[in-house]
């Protein structure tokens, strides 16, 4: 099993050392050891040993609360989690779903993603032929691990970004339907104001 950690300032997601997660377990027991012991020692002054609260732990995770969906919400995380060209991705998500589509009702996936058999993802499995995800948030952070590991969050300009989505075959260019599929993605890219509620 390989670990990464998600670089959000380079769009990447680099795998972390065996001898990273040594020394950070390492670390982590000793400091837990001594909060135990530290805690072992105050509970024998007062007779016993107190509870560990809520506010004595602290967590780390990606903002999970406040789903509630609207475009310029969906634009809006995008940008937070340094989505590269997101007014590009937030086309691709009219372009895929319209926001109205069976798959993004019932998975929360505007993008059309299928199920990643390799990569890093936050997907929770296939249903109706797609990925399908918790959240439309859950979406976005797998677009985000789908960009670092197709290396497009390296590509320098919007046409080079366009051009590798074609060159990937992101979008079925044998489809009629997807003839102007890079110009619609683009014109909605360059006009978004009129795209957000």
């Amino acid at each position: 099993m390989r670990l990464y950690n998600w670089d959000p300032t380079k769009l990447e997601l680099k795998k972390v050392k065996k001898k990273t997660i040594f020394m950070t377990l390492t670390v982590i027991v000793s400091i837990m050891s001594i909060i135990g012991f530290i805690l072992y020692k105050q509970g024998l002054k007062k007779g016993k040993i107190e509870k560990i609260t809520e506010n004595d732990v602290v967590l780390l995770c990606i903002d999970s609360e406040n789903n509630s969906f609207s475009r310029k919400n969906f634009y809006e995380y995008l940008k937070k989690i340094n989505i590269k060209f997101p007014e590009i991705v937030f086309a691709q998500a009219i372009k895929e779903s319209g926001f109205k589509s069976k798959i993004w009702r019932e998975n929360h996936n505007p993008f059309g993603m299928k199920e990643a058999s390799k990569r890093p993802n936050k997907q929770n499995g296939s249903q109706n032929g797609h990925a399908y995800f918790d959240t439309w948030k859950d979406a976005c952070i797998d677009y985000a691990f789908y960009q670092s590991y197709a290396g497009l969050s390296k590509v320098k300009t919007k046409n080079d970004y366009l051009h590798c989505l074609k060159e990937m075959n992101y979008f079925d260019t044998e489809h009629p339907a997807n003839e102007t599929y890079l110009s619609d993605v683009k014109n909605i890219a360059e006009n978004i104001e009129q795209y957000l509620d």
